[in-house]
Formats: structure tokens, sequence, C-alpha cells
């Protein structure tokens, strides 16, 4: 009597445990398809953000920034005298370099952070050719200001930046208004002799853009799998347990 009504105990006791965690693990497999639908759609508004006509800047702010985030944006105007080296692990055939940021002032008046692309650590930014003149640009707008958990603070006592952020990289200088997006400069559909550029360390072939890529990391079905197939572990085990161990009556 006394091992029968231990085993209805355990058995109960499994239950208890294991009945909460089939349904967490069954949650967190649906949270991960809701993500993936989510990913999608927003990898697929990119992709096709990129494809569309460039917009005018003056339509960006008319209708708002964030409408427009990494839609291809024309804007006519000079660069100012202001470069920042944004550090970044990107590398171009196995060489390591940094973004080169350059503050733009439109036709308008409007000061806008230009990334102009890709340059080999090994040069100097203050080196680096400015263009002058009036000059018309297609880049992608970006969202300023973000970082991941994984990217260091700027520090702009000392003018190492890891990420764009508009205000403190102006406000340091000129203490300008800028607006709190920036402009990646990509290059042109059919770009000539890349790789040649690439290869040589004359100052007028720098700063390089580089294409720019809407995917995103996206294992989300990955994950939901995972989940799915912990709670389908998680019922095998518990039916096995049962099957060995049947309540006596």
């Amino acid at each position: 009597m006394e091992a029968e009504r231990h085993s209805v105990r355990l058995n109960v006791w499994m239950t208890a445990v294991a009945l909460p965690a089939l349904v967490l693990l069954i949650s967190l497999g649906i949270w991960q398809l809701n993500r993936l639908d989510w990913k999608e759609a927003l990898i697929a508004e990119r992709a096709a953000g990129l494809a569309a006509e460039p917009v005018a800047l003056k339509t960006v702010l008319r209708d708002g920034w964030e409408k427009h985030e990494f839609r291809r944006v024309y804007l006519e105007g000079n660069f100012r005298p202001d470069n920042f080296k944004l550090n970044t692990p990107i590398k171009v055939r196995k060489r390591p370099g940094y973004k080169l940021i350059t503050l733009f002032e439109t036709l308008t008046g409007q000061m806008v952070l230009v990334d102009r692309g890709w340059v080999p650590g090994t040069l100097k930014k203050d080196n680096l050719h400015t263009p002058s003149g009036k000059i018309a640009l297609i880049g992608v707008l970006r969202s300023a200001g973000r970082k991941n958990s994984w990217v260091p603070d700027n520090m702009p006592e000392k003018d190492e930046w890891y990420f764009v952020d508009p205000r403190a990289m102006t406000l340091r200088n000129k203490n300008y208004n800028t607006r709190p997006f920036f402009i990646e400069v990509v290059p042109p559909p059919n770009p000539r002799n890349r790789l040649q550029v690439a290869e040589s360390d004359r100052r007028g072939a720098w700063p390089m853009p580089l294409a720019f890529n809407a995917q995103q990391p996206n294992r989300h079905l990955e994950y939901a799998v995972t989940w799915f197939g912990l709670a389908a572990t998680l019922v095998i085990i518990y039916i096995a347990f049962h099957w060995r161990h049947p309540t006596k009556h």
C-alpha cells in the first residue's frame, strides 16, 4: 500500500511540473512564429524601400523621417569640414577599417550626417579628401542613436565613436541643429572596378561606399522548431514514465 501511495503522489507531482512546462514551451514556440512573421514583413518592407525610386529629403522631412527609414533619399548641398571616425568591425578583403561620417548641409540649410563609406584603418580621417562645392547624394536613410548591447559607449571627449549620435557628434563642434538620422551613401548599381579600388591606398579612392544589405538575421523558425521539439520531448517523457509506472488501484 505504501508503494502504491508513493506512485500516485509521484504521478501528481510530475503532472504539476510537466503541464506548466508544456504550456510555456508551446507559448515560446508560438511567440517565435509571430516574430518570424514580423521579421519577414520587416525584411520585405526594407527591400521594397531600397528598390523604390529615391525620395527627396524635403519629402522625408514633410512626411516624417520615421516613415522613410531604409528608403533611398536624394539630397543636394555641400560637405562641411566636420569628419568623424566611426569604429566598425566591418572588414573589406580581410582588412580592418572604419566608416567616415561627414556633416552635410543641404541647399535649404538642413544639417545631416552622411556615412560616406569604409576607409582602411591605415589611413587617418584628417588626411582624406572631402569634396567641395555643390554635391548631389543618394543614400539610405538610417535611424541614428541606436546601439546594440555589444557596441561600446561613445567617448566624445576622446573623439571615439561606435554608433552614430548626431547631437553628441555636432554638439562638441558648432552645436548645429543636426537631424536625428543619417544618410548612408550607397554605391552606384554597377560600381566600376570596386575590387581594384579596394586594393589602392590612393587618398582620392576613399571612403568607399558599401552595398547596403536589407537582410537581417532571421533564426526565428529555428528557435520555434527548438521550442516545439522540447515540448514534444516533454510529452514523450511524460507518457513513457506513466507507461512504465501505471497508477495502481
